[in-house]
């Protein structure tokens, strides 16, 4: 009766005779909001009487009350009329454009509807937070630093992507960070997080969390500090979050078992952290604490975390007591496997898959339990399962699962949305999966989906991963490419994306303007890139041959790389890239950063390091008829898989004609080493200059000039052509 009464009240403010204010309609929508939320009953008339009364009074609402009522509309299980989002949108806009006259909470509030996630009522406008971002730096230095701090987490919640915003936005708030409080901090951390930019401002902000007291930190805000200082590549400030994790070990009675294992699953995201003394008590100190816990009764979404770190990750501390503790776990699952819903099972299954030599069984039963569920899977479960049951092709239990998750992914790929589908085929690509025709659909799909609007709503990275993912499969056209060569010069773009477009260019041999090679240079020197983005850079502006740039940024480039080098062991894999981008630079005979022993020293390692991981050409026929057609004309002594210490590449087979003292290198071209037909990619012309460079008489055979039969008079008349080449002596 008292709830009757309630939603009859409500009623009887809407409509009354006179006409409310803006600030009495925010009032009474979350009145009704309210009313929904906490009580069974529901009055099926009062959403539409509200959107008659709101609909009239939209256009003259204030900024407070209008972000309240978006806000509530946000919260609210009712169907949105169109007309209402469009004029509610049209006066935010209106608002915005003169965005001066507002105050700063003002301006905050009408962040907070883009930033609320809602399955509702969508609230995205590109406009609208272009102007909030703007309004926002233009009052930079009079707005005070909690009011920009929460700005800035909005629009990066909106998913706002402009990476000198932020950048200015963390710059300023680093400059005061004397006033800012732990949670201030935590907010720009979790904006650095999203948008990897202004790293030494962050550095700042490091500095300030040693100055806090740890224990009058809650445990909430603690894991949130650790979640961003680990979000990246790269880890920000190792020896703090050694502290935080030890100050988590001694202080466990302040944190609840899901605290400890969130702070588990973000130090074991990184190799160098999960080593540390910090890393390996607080794994310790979680198991004591799951010790005497009854894991029948942990939620789904805990039990998926706790397995995450003791099964997936358990060789941090591979003792007998988390072996114990992964027996548990088993059995927990093993018994739970059918009440447990599909989505948690997903990870669950990722995780015994990834150990499958330990629980086979366990394995097993989940793969069967979820064949017949595939087809509610989402995108990111689908491609996560697929993975998964990827890592073990050859048991045959798995194949059913296998060939039915792929089928499915493959009828649906229409459904789902970009970002999905590019952490699906990523994902499929980075496991030697190129072949599947799941990959080849995704890829189709994602290359009809490239527009200028589509682009606007992925992220920096995911455009990055885009462009790189459609460059490995052979899918990059022209006309895709100059769309992604466009946005690079005329937007402001982030570092990493910037490089993967050169990335691109650079080895697909796409034409630019002459002034894209600079100006890209110039952006990515701006954007603070890490030792992966500038190597990627350095590499594609060696492989284009790109003599364009300017010789200060190419120093400075290399200044960059050397530095980061010295802060950050780079991959393996990446390093014979870097050593040849740098033997190019010196080609070229670019100015190089002042050399110093630490410089010496590092490029010495890099050097070493990229001849120790040049590849081997893998065992092929055609190097078989190659090296007996040699042995039937008589060509001297030779030599299979030759490496050149100067530039750490490898050539196919060497041979020392009778009586010089010179050898000549054969590389062999297969169809790999060309893109639309005969245009070598720019990693091979990359490898003809400097061989050249390097001395070597070469002798390159593309692969349809080599004749199918009798070839001694092809590769004899091949040979005679080098009596004019430099010469390469034998060492």
């Amino acid at each position: 009766m008292a709830q009757q009464r309630a939603f009859q009240s409500v009623r009887s403010a809407l409509v009354a005779s006179r006409v409310p204010s803006d600030f009495e309609l925010a009032a009474v929508l979350h009145r009704a909001v309210e009313l929904e939320r906490t009580t069974s009953d529901q009055d099926d008339a009062l959403p539409g009487i509200f959107m008659r009364r709101l609909l009239p009074c939209l256009r003259k609402f204030r900024p407070r009350p209008l972000a309240r009522v978006i806000i509530e509309l946000q919260r609210a299980q009712w169907v949105v009329p169109d007309t209402v989002v469009v004029k509610a949108l049209n006066r935010t806009r209106s608002l915005l454009r003169s965005a001066h006259q507002l105050s700063h909470g003002d301006l905050v509030r009408m962040a907070i509807p883009f930033a609320t996630k809602s399955s509702s009522l969508s609230w995205r406008d590109p406009f609208c937070l272009d102007q909030m971002a703007l309004a926002t730096l233009n009052r930079l230095d009079t707005m005070p630093c909690s009011k920009l701090v929460a700005m800035a987490t909005h629009l990066v919640s909106a998913g706002y992507d402009n990476v000198e915003f932020y950048a200015r936005v963390i710059s300023q708030a680093a400059s005061q960070a004397d006033r800012l409080t732990t949670v201030e901090v935590r907010d720009v951390l979790h904006v650095f997080a999203m948008s990897r930019c202004a790293p030494d401002a962050v550095d700042v902000l490091c500095r300030q969390l040693w100055r806090c007291r740890l224990e009058d930190v809650p445990a909430s805000v603690i894991v949130d500090l650790v979640r961003s200082l680990t979000s990246g590549d790269d880890v920000r400030d190792a020896r703090l979050l050694e502290r935080i994790a030890m100050h988590a070990v001694k202080n466990a009675e302040m944190f609840d078992v899901e605290h400890l294992v969130a702070l588990c699953i973000a130090f074991i995201r990184h190799v160098d952290l999960r080593k540390t003394i910090g890393a390996r008590s607080l794994f310790i100190t979680t198991r004591a604490r799951l010790a005497p816990c009854n894991l029948m009764a942990i939620p789904p979404g805990l039990l998926s975390d706790i397995v995450r770190v003791f099964v997936r990750n358990g060789d941090v501390v591979g003792d007998g007591c988390t072996i114990g503790l992964q027996t548990r776990l088993s059995s927990c699952v093993l018994h739970r496997i059918d009440a447990l819903p599909s989505d948690r099972l997903v990870a669950l299954g990722s995780a015994f898959l990834r150990t499958l030599k330990k629980n086979p069984s366990l394995a097993t039963a989940i793969a069967i339990r979820l064949d017949q569920e595939q087809w509610r899977f989402t995108a990111v479960e689908l491609r996560t399962w697929i993975q998964s049951l990827a890592l073990n092709p050859t048991i045959p239990a798995l194949q059913s699962p296998l060939g039915q998750a792929v089928s499915m992914a493959f009828n649906r790929v229409a459904q789902f949305d970009t970002p999905a589908l590019i952490q699906m085929a990523n994902s499929l690509v980075g496991r030697g999966h190129e072949r599947l025709p799941l990959a080849a659909a995704i890829v189709l799909e994602l290359v009809e989906r490239v527009n200028d609007v589509a682009l606007d709503a992925l992220t920096a990275k995911q455009r990055a991963t885009l462009i790189m993912l459609l460059t490995r499969m052979s899918s990059l056209r022209s006309d895709v490419m100059s769309v992604f060569v466009e946005r690079c010069m005329t937007r402001t773009s982030s570092a990493e994306e910037i490089a993967a477009v050169m990335w691109a260019v650079a080895r697909d041999v796409f034409t630019v303007p002459d002034e894209f090679w600079a100006v890209s240079t110039k952006k990515v020197l701006s954007g603070t890139p890490s030792l992966a983005v500038a190597s990627r850079a350095a590499w594609a502006i060696a492989a284009a041959d790109a003599l364009h740039v300017e010789g200060a940024d190419v120093s400075a480039l290399w200044a960059l790389i050397l530095h980061r080098t010295r802060e950050t062991q780079p991959p393996d894999a990446s390093l014979r890239q870097t050593w040849q981008a740098l033997c190019w630079t010196r080609m070229r005979r670019y100015a190089l950063p002042q050399d110093n022993d630490a410089d010496v020293r590092l490029v010495e390692l890099v050097s070493h390091s990229a001849m120790l991981f040049a590849p081997r050409a893998p065992p092929s026929s055609w190097l078989d008829h190659l090296e007996d057609t040699l042995a039937r004309i008589q060509s001297g002594r030779t030599e299979r898989n030759v490496l050149c210490p100067t530039t750490a590449y490898r050539l196919h087979m060497t041979v020392n004609p009778p009586g010089s003292r010179h050898r000549v290198g054969i590389v062999l071209l297969s169809p790999h080493c060309y893109v639309a037909g005969r245009i070598l990619t720019g990693g091979a012309q990359l490898r003809q200059r400097l061989l050249l460079w390097a001395g070597w008489r070469l002798l390159s055979i593309p692969f349809w000039e080599w004749p199918a039969s009798s070839p001694e008079s092809y590769l004899s008349a091949r040979l005679e052509q080098l009596g004019d080449f430099a010469a390469a002596p034998i060492n």
